[in-house]
């Protein structure tokens, strides 16, 4: 007696359909692929996050800072509570992207019989960018120096400034009060760690201060790693498709003449000795993926872009009788 396969509505009337041994090949595969797909998305997106949650924190502090008040006496204590918040925030970015980084090596191994190729392309798209990008090779390293030496931030720094239209810097001119929070990596702790390989730290030596800006460091890395992410979707598209078209065929197939379509469905495959292996084939899983795959698009421009909060000149707006509020046109 062969294997039997079949299409099983788990609920119901629990309805078979007999299917061949290749649709079954097929349904599985695409199950598999589409699966393995949703994970890697499921990486970027705790990735994402953790980026999400490090900004957040430095709009949070800077916002602290413009309306709260502290003892002059006692700065140690209030640099110190947000240094602890920082080097958490930024341990959990290094871990997540580092996750990112060695999960998708694994699943697109997986893939590699779907997308011929495709483990190698996202390799050499990573160590392009290892080879290319300074901010990506210091932050790479940095996850190791953080895990087995010490924790990564050196120093933070908060203060604001008056900004004045053009030169004008009298007490009449019109101004407004910049809030920054700048975080800063030690370029000597980076050199002195055995836990970071010796051609990095050669070449942090060579760029001549002490100091590294952590957070414009941290925004490159990410849209780096998200450029490759971006390679790694546009190399799956094909795959995605061909994988979501096997599972409607699935769910066309087992409506057996009925008017509609199940709403689940499982694939099963019967031995010779009755045992059954069982697979659910998840209808709305390619959509899912699609979704997914729609979001974080701007990750990769994050370098370039900062959030700010100032007033902008509108020709069509109300915007107060301050008149030594300056407002940029």
């Amino acid at each position: 007696m062969a294997t039997s396969y079949q299409l099983l509505e788990p609920y119901g009337d629990r309805q078979t359909v007999q299917i061949s041994s290749d649709d079954y090949r097929k349904f599985s595969a695409a199950q598999r692929n589409l699966l393995n797909l949703l994970k890697i998305e499921e990486l970027l997106g705790v990735a994402a996050e953790s980026y999400l949650e490090f900004e957040t924190i430095i709009s949070k502090a800077a916002l602290g800072y413009m309306v709260l008040s502290f003892d002059p006496n006692d700065t140690e204590r209030f640099f110190q509570e947000y240094r602890n918040r920082f080097d958490l925030k930024i341990l959990n970015l290094l871990n997540a992207f580092r996750a990112h980084y060695e999960q998708s090596m694994s699943i697109t191994k997986l893939l590699e019989n779907a997308c011929p190729g495709l483990h190698n392309s996202i390799k050499n798209s990573f160590s392009a960018r290892f080879d290319t990008s300074q901010e990506y090779r210091i932050v790479d390293a940095l996850r190791n120096f953080a895990q087995h030496d010490t924790l990564p931030l050196h120093s933070l720094s908060f203060g604001s400034q008056h900004q004045y239209a053009g030169d004008r810097r009298d007490e009449k001119s019109a101004f407004r009060n910049r809030v920054a929070v700048g975080l800063y990596f030690s370029i000597s702790a980076l050199v002195e760690s055995n836990k970071i390989n010796a051609k990095t730290r050669k070449e942090v030596e060579g760029f001549g201060v002490t100091l590294l800006d952590a957070t414009l460091l941290i925004r490159k890395y990410v849209a780096c790693v998200s450029e490759v992410h971006l390679e790694l979707r546009a190399a799956t598209e094909a795959l995605l498709i061909a994988s979501a078209f096997e599972i409607d065929r699935a769910y066309e197939l087992a409506k057996d003449n009925k008017a509609k379509a199940p709403v689940h469905l499982e694939l099963t495959a019967t031995d010779p000795e009755n045992l059954t292996e069982t697979t659910n084939l998840k209808k709305d899983l390619p959509q899912t993926v699609s979704y997914l795959r729609t979001k974080f698009l701007g990750l990769a421009g994050v370098s370039r872009n900062f959030i700010s909060s100032e007033p902008v000149w509108n020709r069509s707006t109300y915007q107060g009788s301050d008149k030594s509020l300056w407002i940029s046109k």
